[in-house]
């Protein structure tokens, strides 16, 4: 196994500088040239000359005639009368089933 490592190392690494070296090109020149843009010319502005004023907006609102709300008649709810039974209260015992029922009259306030 010592045997095998010893000479495979080197072969790999002289394989792949092998390699590295077959690959490589002369390298390009790098070339710079300096690009001058055109020269910059300003047009003067045109003369301008107004031969008539502008026209003149006129505003005027538009009429808004308001009128009185319509007068509104609020007529009071019926009276409903009724006189409520009796007040039925009941007791219950200890297993559920009611024991005692009483009616109370009703009294109405007024």
């Amino acid at each position: 196994m010592l045997l095998i490592t010893r000479s495979f190392v080197p072969m790999v690494a002289a394989t792949l500088l092998l390699l590295a070296g077959v690959g490589r090109g002369s390298a390009q020149g790098v070339v710079v040239t300096h690009y001058c843009p055109p020269a910059v010319t300003y047009h003067p502005a045109p003369t301008v000359s107004y031969y008539y004023a502008p026209p003149t907006v006129t505003y005027s609102p538009p009429r808004v005639v308001y009128y009185a709300p319509p007068q509104v008649t609020y007529y009071a709810p019926a009276v409903v009368s009724y006189s409520p039974g009796p007040v039925a209260v009941t007791r219950y015992g200890p297993l559920g089933r009611p024991r005692v029922t009483t009616y109370y009259p009703a009294y109405v306030i007024p």
